[in-house]
């Protein structure tokens, strides 16, 4: 499991981009962190200057005023992460096909790196080698997002998306990815 998976304010603002992508709004998932991480900031605010002015501190307000600043500073957790552990930028592959066989088995085949926005984002055509199915793709590392999916599309094969994550992008090793193509 990906610490990113437990990391509540993120996976928040990442459903907030989805919501707004849905009605044909499209932000990056940096500007809907900012966005609550701000909110957070002006919650937790109003929150202390309320238990603040209050002689008798009830057990609700502590807790909520604690949850907003936990928010801010799971925002600010990823921020940091993804500052000191800056993403290599390239993601090596190599595909399997379980029910085909022969020299032209990879023919047709691309792959794409999908970032959130459903977008690709590698900077050349992902051709795989006919030989022996490796790949390497490049992309320019943004600040929050970082590629969700590797999709995969050819002739008589189902596109397929196989799930990325921040660790195995951080690691840099090869991965390997199974797919099904009719004959």
């Amino acid at each position: 499991m990906e610490i990113e998976d437990l990391n509540l304010p993120v996976r928040i603002s990442q459903f907030v981009v989805e919501q707004l992508k849905l009605v044909g709004i499209s932000l990056p998932l940096l500007w809907t962190q900012l966005l609550v991480l701000v909110l957070c900031l002006a919650a937790s605010y109003f929150f202390i200057q309320h238990l603040r002015q209050k002689e008798d501190r009830d057990l609700p307000s502590i807790l909520i005023t604690i949850a907003f600043v936990l928010f801010a500073l799971g925002i600010l957790y990823s921020w940091l992460d993804n500052r000191l552990n800056p993403l290599p930028g390239e993601v090596t592959g190599q595909i399997t096909i379980l029910d085909r066989e022969g020299r032209g088995r990879f023919n047709g085949l691309y792959v794409e790196l999908i970032d959130f926005n459903d977008q690709n984002i590698a900077r050349e055509k992902g051709i795989i080698d006919s030989r022996n199915g490796f790949f390497a793709l490049t992309y320019k590392p943004d600040f929050a997002d970082y590629p969700r999916f590797i999709r995969v599309s050819g002739n008589d094969c189902l596109t397929t998306n196989h799930p990325l994550t921040r660790s195995a992008l951080l690691s840099g090793d090869t991965i390997n990815l199974k797919m099904r193509c009719k004959e």
